[in-house]
């Protein structure tokens, strides 16, 4: 830049004096300046000029910010052009021009923070959530829990085998749910001695120990009925109904604003992540996923209470619910057996929440 601006004065200088070189300009025959003594005063004079004068000089910026923001379907990105033109002007003249380009340069952006779905960039979306969910409950009643004296579950405690001999005979005994409660509970040792006695034909002293046995042997196994059988106090069935499945792609987060009702969720991702819980753990602005590709799955879920209940033991009723023989020995006249229930479970729920925009982080 200096090598031009010296140029830029050599030539200023030489305009100016133009006229001296020439010749007379009045024509009365006296030369001005002639070249040599032009060069020498130059020569002369050059360097004080130089170091006594100044260049001014003006430079122009022009900035251009060039940024389109691209929205599909949850896909945000930026692209920005930058050029930079650098302009220096000495006393009107350009002499350096520097060009800077800055472009396609690309990122990701997630924008916004807080809750109420105040981020920016984001659709707040409602579900109306309703199910009706008919459910049968199993028919543990006539599950076999015992098949030829052999219990057929796992073993919680004591679990003896209900098979007795006596000299050539052997007595084993096969029993469902329903059965095993009403020979625990409504049979005693001396009417298990009538039945073995009347009508598997053993004298009655040794059906009179077998049949202590055989009650002894049933109390033992009390905990593998409560466990197997639905023998216990207050037991229930559970059940559940899924409703409604979010999926959140990788770098998706979700947010909810408002729910009603009631139901439970579990959140399960491509990177084994797995969670759980019930609409309270999610209704306080927490975020979820975003990091993985996952998938929040909302279900109703509802209890049935097991429910013993009995029938007369008439001739009828023997037939249909299969009332074994030994059953007419006892002192009690119903029968005892869980029934089955059947029903809808009814839904109605709305949700509000709102999908963000993060960028996930190794």
């Amino acid at each position: 830049m200096k090598t031009r601006a010296v140029s830029m004065v050599l030539l200023m200088i030489a305009s100016a004096l133009a006229g001296c070189t020439s010749g007379d300009p009045d024509g009365d025959g006296e030369m001005g300046i002639d070249t040599d003594m032009l060069n020498d005063l130059i020569e002369d004079n050059l360097q004080d000029f130089i170091n006594n004068s100044s260049v001014t000089v003006h430079q122009t910026i022009h900035y251009h910010n060039n940024t389109t923001y691209v929205v599909d379907d949850g896909d945000y990105s930026t692209t920005n052009n930058a050029h930079f033109n650098n302009t220096t002007n000495v006393d009107g003249g350009e002499v350096v021009n520097n060009n800077y380009d800055q472009s396609n340069n690309s990122w990701n952006i997630g924008s916004g923070s807080g809750g109420n779905g105040t981020m920016s960039g984001s659709i707040m979306q409602v579900y109306r959530i309703q199910d009706s969910a008919p459910y049968q409950m199993e028919d543990f009643g006539n599950n076999t829990f015992i098949l030829n004296g052999i219990l057929q579950y796992p073993a919680i405690g004591i679990a003896p085998d209900l098979i007795y001999t006596i000299g050539s005979t052997t007595i084993s005994l096969t029993l469902t749910c329903n059965e095993f409660y009403n020979a625990h509970s409504r049979m005693d040792h001396d009417q298990w001695a009538d039945w073995l006695n009347y009508e598997e034909g053993i004298n009655y002293n040794d059906a009179w120990e077998i049949g202590y046995d055989i009650e002894d042997d049933l109390y033992q196994l009390d905990d593998e009925a409560e466990e197997y059988c639905m023998y216990g106090w207050n037991d229930q069935v559970s059940f559940s109904s899924e409703m409604l499945e979010i999926e959140l792609l990788t770098g998706e987060t979700m947010q909810f604003i408002d729910i009603t009702g009631y139901w439970n969720y579990n959140i399960s991702c491509d990177d084994g992540y797995f969670g759980y819980g019930n609409r309270y753990g999610v209704d306080d602005n927490n975020l979820l996923g975003g990091w993985s590709d996952c998938t929040f799955t909302i279900y109703q879920t509802w209890s049935v209470d097991v429910r013993w209940t009995s029938v007369y033991t008439n001739s009828s009723n023997t037939q249909t619910f299969n009332i074994p023989d030994w059953f007419t020995y006892s002192n009690f006249d119903e029968w005892r057996y869980i029934d089955s229930e059947s029903g809808t479970a009814e839904h109605d729920s709305i949700i509000y929440f709102t999908k963000y925009f993060v960028v996930p982080l190794e």
